[in-house]
C-alpha cells in the first residue's frame, strides 16, 4: 500500500503520557475535596478536556464554571509536559524517516491545541508535523466521531486510503478503521488497553516503534482491513 500521509495521535501515541492523564481529573477532584477512584473517572477518557470539565462541573459543582476547571486542568497538564512526560522510545527515528519520504504528518488530538504544540515544541517533535487538529476545530466532538481524522485529512489534501492513523486509544482506532482509514495501533505494557480488541481494530498492531518501518506500512495491502 502506498502511503501518502499520517495523522498522529498524541497522548499515549507520540508521548508516553496516559498515566498521568488518567489521574489528572481524580487529582484535580480531590483538590476540591472530592474523593474518587481513576476507575470512576474512566469514561472522560473519549472527551475533549473542555467536555470534560463540562461533565465534572456538572456533577460534582467544582470550580467556578467549566472555564475554571479547564484552565486549572490546563495548567498542571503543561507543567507535567514540560518537567514529567517523555517521548515514547524510537518515536524520532520514525518521524524522520516518514519525514524524508515526503509524507506529510499531522497530529490529530482531544488534548487541548496549547498543550499539545507546547509538549512539541518541548520534545523537539514540532517540526515534524505541518499542523496540530484538535477537538477545539471539530466543535468539540471527541473521537468517538470521524470529525477530528477527517478534518486532518482535509488539511493533509491526501487520500483517505492512504493516509495512516497512528493511535494507541481503542475507541479511536475503531473509529477511524471504520472511517475507512487503515490504522496503526500502538499497545504498551502500562496503559491497560485491550490487545485482542486493539487488533481487530487496526491494520498493524505493535508495541513500539522499534516494530514499525516505512517498509512495513508499505507491505500492507490496500484495504486489508486486519492487523499484521
Amino acid at each position: 500500500m502506498d502511503i501518502t500521509g499520517a495523522i498522529f495521535d498524541c497522548d499515549g501515541t507520540l508521548l508516553d503520557s496516559m498515566p498521568y492523564w488518567n489521574s489528572l481529573f481524580p487529582r484535580v477532584a480531590a483538590r476540591h475535596g472530592i474523593e474518587a477512584s481513576k476507575e470512576e473517572y474512566a469514561f472522560l477518557e473519549s472527551l475533549s478536556l473542555l467536555e470534560g470539565c463540562r461533565m465534572l462541573h456538572g456533577r460534582f459543582g467544582i470550580g467556578e464554571g467549566p472555564e475554571e476547571l479547564f484552565e486549572e486542568h490546563l495548567s498542571l497538564a503543561l507543567d507535567f509536559y514540560e518537567h514529567d512526560v517523555r517521548p515514547f522510545a524510537g518515536v524520532r527515528g520514525f518521524l524522520e524517516t516518514l519525514a524524508a519520504a515526503g509524507i506529510p504528518l499531522i497530529v490529530a488530538s482531544s488534548t487541548p491545541k496549547r498543550a499539545v504544540r507546547r509538549a512539541l515544541e518541548l520534545h523537539g517533535l514540532g517540526r515534524f508535523f505541518c499542523d496540530i487538529v484538535t477537538s477545539e476545530d471539530t466543535g468539540y466532538r471527541d473521537k468517538e466521531h470521524p470529525d477530528i481524522y477527517l478534518e486532518a485529512l482535509r488539511r493533509l489534501g491526501t487520500g483517505k486510503k492512504t493516509t495512516w492513523v497512528f493511535e494507541d486509544a481503542p475507541f479511536a482506532a475503531r473509529t477511524a478503521q471504520d472511517e475507512g482509514f487503515p490504522v496503526v495501533a500502538l499497545l504498551n505494557d502500562h496503559d491497560g488497553r485491550d490487545p485482542v480488541y486493539m487488533r481487530e481494530h487496526s491494520d498493524i498492531l505493535v508495541t513500539s516503534y522499534a516494530e514499525l518501518s516505512l517498509e512495513r506500512l508499505q507491505s500492507v495491502p490496500a484495504r486489508m482491513g486486519r492487523c499484521m
